[in-house]
């Protein structure tokens, strides 16, 4: 498999935070945030968006 050294296109933040005892991870690309709350309502998951300054419309609600 090759790989082309150009300048990437994407910039990926992957952490993994406890967050009230529970692990939150987040993707960041530039188009858009996925937000993971193992077991989490959506009102958990825009709350913590919010929390972290991503405004909840980005997000995207199909994995929930």
């Amino acid at each position: 498999m090759e790989t082309k050294q150009k300048k990437p296109s994407k910039l990926e933040l992957k952490t993994a935070q406890k967050v009230e005892q529970k692990t939150v991870t987040v993707d960041v690309t530039r188009t858009f945030v996925t937000i993971r709350l193992e077991k989490e309502s959506l009102d958990s998951v825009v709350a913590y968006a919010n929390m972290i300054g991503v405004n909840p419309d980005r997000l995207s609600k199909g994995a929930l």
